[in-house]
């Protein structure tokens, strides 16, 4: 994994505040939708992930343990099961 330099990062932050709020836009998904979010993630926490997964009707929600924000890298067979579950699952 490549090391993000303090002037991507900063220039990534700044991108992230000036985006428009659209939060009120989950309620219109009307997909199968599966949020899935590393129990150690500190960037985007499980309950930011548990907000999302509520705002959108039918979503279903998955922590995984022992991993962080990267988790499809750092726990990849939890993951992997997570998206076989929600593929699986008649809709």
């Amino acid at each position: 994994i490549r090391a993000t330099t303090p002037a991507g990062a900063i220039a990534a932050l700044d991108a992230m505040r000036e985006r428009p709020d659209s939060v009120a836009d989950l309620a219109t998904i009307d997909v199968p939708t599966l949020v899935l979010v590393g129990a150690e993630d500190s960037l985007t926490p499980p309950i930011g992930a548990r907000r999302l997964a509520r705002a959108i009707e039918g979503a279903g929600f998955v922590e995984i343990e022992d991993a962080g924000h990267v988790s499809a890298l750092e726990a990849p067979d939890a993951v992997t099961r997570a998206l076989r579950r929600f593929l699986a699952t008649p809709r």
